[in-house]
């Protein structure tokens, strides 16, 4: 088992170029501010089992993808000005009661859900846009679409 880290924005002194922060493999703590907006980070994966906390701070004006997954998480981007635009990625089964998600001050900001076989409880406030996509294996794979939904499936 590895042990929780905590990543601050200083990580990110003197370094460009980095797109992605991969902590997916275990509990995390992590804030990115302006140095790490300045790195050009894009994306932090979080997508592991345990709960995670982000924190983006009022320094971060980009555009930022955090892709969550199962376990108490937390992200608040309500520091974040309206320059920074927040996209939440998840298994629909991974959101519930238990993750907190707070948008930033921008008005494009957006929870993205896959569908699953689970169903979101989404405690979330501060984004403006909630995307569904389902996943179409059954019907990909030469299931009937049209009795699917007769049937209320």
């Amino acid at each position: 088992l590895l042990t929780p880290i905590t990543l601050v924005d200083d990580i990110y002194n003197n370094w460009t170029s980095v797109e992605v922060l991969d902590v997916s493999a275990r509990t995390a703590s992590v804030t990115v501010n302006a140095i790490a907006n300045a790195a050009g980070l894009s994306t932090i994966n979080a997508s592991g089992a345990s709960g995670d906390v982000v924190n983006v701070g009022e320094g971060f004006t980009s555009s930022l993808t955090v892709q969550l997954g199962a376990g108490s998480d937390t992200l608040d981007a309500s520091s974040a000005p309206a320059s920074a635009t927040i996209r939440v990625q998840a298994l629909a089964a991974n959101i519930d009661a238990t993750d907190t998600l707070l948008g930033g001050q921008g008005a494009s900001d957006t929870i993205a859900l896959t569908a699953d076989s689970g169903a979101a409880v989404v405690n979330a406030t501060g984004f403006e846009k909630i995307e569904v996509t389902a996943v179409l294996t059954a019907w990909e794979n030469g299931g009937d679409i049209d009795a699917d939904i007769e049937d209320g499936k």
